[in-house]
């Protein structure tokens, strides 16, 4: 589907708007365009320079706690992961690094590239159980998840359609890690061209 930047365009129909804590039927608002790279460096390059987002806040080595794909617990996969934000949709950049069974790797495997997932974010974590609760009741099919004890969790679901985008649910916005995407995103706006690849600011990783 064609997404315009700087919006947050719904993917699912929903019954009913949110309103504070209130939670509907639906996915959400994406928030967040994921993409699989084969050559982090490459992919930046084109970003920053040809298309001229950045800049670009590089974590090389990140590692999911409590892992799991296809049902099955297992180690995670190594992964590197780059952020930026082009209005109000966050773009992210996802090399694996390993060959661990991850979702990453089965998109590659099937010939795919580009767009892997949208993602809906939440800062209340019990609005997020409740929409993991409804993707599964909806018979949305979970492919993998990280669940930690004491940081943000993600769930990626597929939607039914082998060729299309997966969609992720994370916590991207609860205490912690909020004030670093907010960081990130006013950095971007105000971003003069200069530095376009960057260390994350005050933080090793964030959720992918």
């Amino acid at each position: 589907m064609a997404i315009a930047l700087g919006t947050t365009p719904r993917l699912l129909q929903v019954s009913a708007s949110r309103e504070g804590n209130a939670m509907t039927s639906g996915f959400g608002e994406i928030r967040q365009l994921g993409h699989i790279v084969t050559d982090m460096d490459r992919a930046l390059e084109l970003w920053t320079q040809r298309l001229e987002v950045g800049p670009f806040f590089l974590m090389p080595e990140v590692v999911f706690e409590n892992y799991s794909y296809r049902g099955r617990e297992m180690a995670s996969p190594h992964i590197a992961i780059a952020i930026a934000f082009s209005g109000g949709v966050q773009i992210e950049l996802i090399e694996q690094l390993d060959d661990t069974p991850s979702t990453y790797i089965e998109f590659l495997s099937a010939g795919r590239s580009g767009l892997h997932h949208y993602s809906t974010w939440f800062s209340d974590r019990k609005e997020y159980e409740r929409t993991r609760s409804w993707a599964l009741a909806s018979n949305f099919g979970l492919v993998s998840e990280c669940r930690p004890e004491d940081t943000s969790r993600l769930a990626y679901f597929e939607t039914g359609n082998p060729s299309a985008p997966l969609f992720e649910l994370s916590e991207a916005l609860v205490p912690g890690v909020a004030e670093m995407m907010e960081l990130v995103e006013r950095t971007c706006r105000e971003w003069d061209g200069k530095d376009p690849v960057r260390s994350p600011p005050g933080r090793e990783t964030v959720p992918a």
